[in-house]
Formats: structure tokens, sequence, C-alpha cells
């Protein structure tokens, strides 16, 4: 198959760069009209209002092609009533009957990360129009340009159907949580409180140096690998240690047992991983905090969503205010006031959660799979042949 022409961008589309609108005119009352700034782009809704006037150059309509050109260079189809074009943000006007929009919009953001991650910055980084408009696209036929954004569209609309209905049961555990014990703020049902040390024992991993760190064998988990276990259920550690290392750990009773709980005691602090049956991994220390659960005093399900509660994350900003590097320590962690209901109410609660990860797992994979053929698709289509 013959390749497609390459065309540079500005050849196809007319770059329309925002007005210096004041900010002193700005406001939050609605009056005037809406403004489109840096931090709109992505979210496609403004909150802020200008009574400023401009030139119709500057209104973004419905559908229009914007870009974000400080911080992250990002691009999107705006979605919202008419706004104005704020300094900053550009818009695409589509000057050519033989390119689509749609196909414009998936066909940029490889192109603009690769501008994005090249592009030297000492406090911000900018993007100009001369740039956007100096970008190589590929252009097939209009028809097969519009069969691209059609697939690509449709495949977009899955994966947020599943990030909505992963979000929805999210919601609902929290929903449940309420329902059955309260809010552990004002705690309007009378539960006992207890100390987190007098529950579970707080523990911490035994130091993996450098030189014991392997390519292959035992993942080692640093924090970012277990937030993205947490919120994503994704493993992308790439750090291993040798399955010997890791059967003296086992050995000396320093490997956690399946109910406990990883909690990050460094950067998001607070976050939870209930250790799980099928899970052999070891983590990094003074990083990764872990809670040795005592059977039949606590249930780790229940613990690890007390731990999404404001109640909890008050006290994980008491503990770690005043610091530079914002840390849990032990001593924290163990002096945490917890709120302590029959603990037969918070079996009853983590069977509850069992049953909706249950569907959560199933949209997870689902979703993944989306990802992947996303990235694969697109992989695909702008190859430029």
């Amino acid at each position: 198959m013959s390749k497609w022409e390459m065309v540079r961008l500005g050849d196809v589309c007319k770059v329309v760069n925002g007005y210096a609108f004041d900010s002193k005119l700005f406001n939050a009352e609605s009056k005037g009209q809406p403004i489109i700034r840096i931090r709109d782009v992505v979210r496609g809704y403004t909150e802020t209002y200008t009574t400023e006037k401009c030139k119709d150059i500057h209104i973004v309509r419905s559908d229009d092609l914007i870009i974000g050109m400080d911080g992250e260079f990002n691009i999107s189809t705006w979605k919202s009533d008419d706004a104005l074009l704020n300094q900053r943000v550009c818009r695409l006007d589509i000057h050519e009957c033989s390119v689509a929009a749609g196909y414009v919009l998936y066909c940029l953001p490889k192109k603009l990360k690769e501008i994005e991650d090249a592009t030297p910055f000492v406090t911000v980084k900018h993007l100009s129009s001369k740039t956007i408009e100096n970008i190589i696209i590929p252009l097939p036929p209009l028809s097969v340009q519009q069969k691209i954004a059609d697939i690509l569209d449709r495949t977009v609309a899955l994966i947020e159907k599943r990030k909505a209905q992963i979000a929805k049961l999210d919601l609902l555990v929290k929903s449940q949580f309420i329902e059955m014990f309260g809010d552990p703020v004002i705690n309007p049902m009378g539960w006992e409180v207890k100390r987190l040390g007098d529950l579970v024992k707080v523990r911490s991993s035994k130091r993996v140096y450098q030189r014991e760190q392997t390519t292959s064998g035992v993942p080692f988990l640093r924090i970012s690998d277990l937030v993205d276990k947490i919120a994503y259920n994704l493993d992308t550690n790439d750090l291993y240690i040798s399955d010997e290392l890791y059967d003296i750990f086992l050995k000396d009773g320093v490997v956690p047992n399946v109910g406990d709980i990883l909690v990050t005691s460094r950067g998001s602090l607070g976050l939870c991983y209930v250790v799980n049956e099928h899970d052999r991994f070891y983590f990094q220390d003074g990083m990764i905090s872990w809670l040795n659960k005592r059977d039949d005093i606590i249930d780790s399900i229940y613990l690890s969503y007390l731990f999404l509660s404001s109640e909890i994350k008050r006290q994980i900003g008491i503990a770690s205010a005043g610091s530079t590097v914002h840390y849990l320590s032990l001593t924290h962690l163990e002096n945490f006031s917890i709120l302590y209901p029959p603990l037969e109410l918070q079996k009853k609660f983590a069977e509850f959660v069992k049953r909706i990860n249950y569907h959560k797992t199933t949209f997870n994979m689902q979703k993944a799979h989306l990802d992947m053929l996303y990235k694969s698709l697109t992989q695909k289509c702008f190859s430029g042949s």
C-alpha cells in the first residue's frame, strides 16, 4: 500500500491564538460571557466569566478543536456553550474540505506529547502557534479519515462507559459504608473509638539495598507501583528481588500475610492495599507502611475503606503538617483514632465489597483491554500508510 501524503498542519488548519483578556474583569458569578482558560481544555467546561468584549474570531463554538499551550499540551473538542478564547489557549480552524476535525483530534495528541517532552523549561513549558502549524501529519483520503475517527470515537465511548460504571460501583460502596457506619467525622451511631496500634501491629519492611534489586524474580514495589495497584488494579513494577532474598524475608516473618494492609507513607499519603492470596511481592521500606492485622479484632476491608473517610484524611493532615516532605511515621499511624463498630458488622460490609469488586474487576479488565485496543488502533491509523 502506498504511503499517505504527509502535510504540514498549518496548510490545512488555521491556528487562532487566544486574546489577552484582563484578569481583573474575570468573575465566577456568570456576569458577561464564559471564558476558556488552560485548566478548562481537558475538563471541557469553565466557571470563569468576563465582561470584557472581543472580536468574533476569539469565540469558541461547540465542537471546535482547542489546544492548551502552557504546561501540558492537550487537545480536546469543546463541548460546552459558546465561550471566549483566553491567551495561551488556541483554536484550530480547519479550512480544507479534505480534512476531518475528528481525525485531527485523534492524530495530534502523540505529536503534541512529543513536542512537550522535547520542550525545555524553567518554570512552565510553553507551546507556540508556529510549532503547532509546523506539525507534520499523515493525510489519508477524507473517507478514510472519517472512518478512523468513527472507530476511535466508538472505542473512546466504550472506555468512558466502563470508567463511569467503575465510578458508580465506587460510589455504591461509599454510600453503603455511610449507611452502615455513619459519617466517621461525627460518629452519629456512637461507635467505640480505638487507637489503631491497639487493633493492628504497625510495621515496616526490611531494607532492600540497590545492589539487591534485580530485573527478574519477585516484584519489588515502590510507591508508584503500589498506587497503580490500588487505583487501577495494574502491575507496573520493573524492579525485582531474587527468590532467595524473598525466601529469607519469608523465613524471618517480615512478609505480609493475606489480609494485611499496605499504606502509602510518602507522597500520596494513606492509600491502602489489602494483600490477597495471589500476591507475591516485597515493598520499599520507609515509603510503604504495613498494618499486620490481628485476627478476629478488625476487618481489613473495613479498615481500608475507613482510610478513605474525611476523618482519617483529617488525621493524616495533622500528622504530616509542618514538614517539608509529607510522611506518615509508624508512630503517627499507631496513634490514629479508629471508628470501631462490631466486628460482625464490619465483616458484613466486607462481604458487600467483595461482591461489588467482582463486577469492578470485570469492568477494569474490559477497560484495560479497550485501552490497549485504542493504543493499537492509533498506532496503526497514524503510521502514515
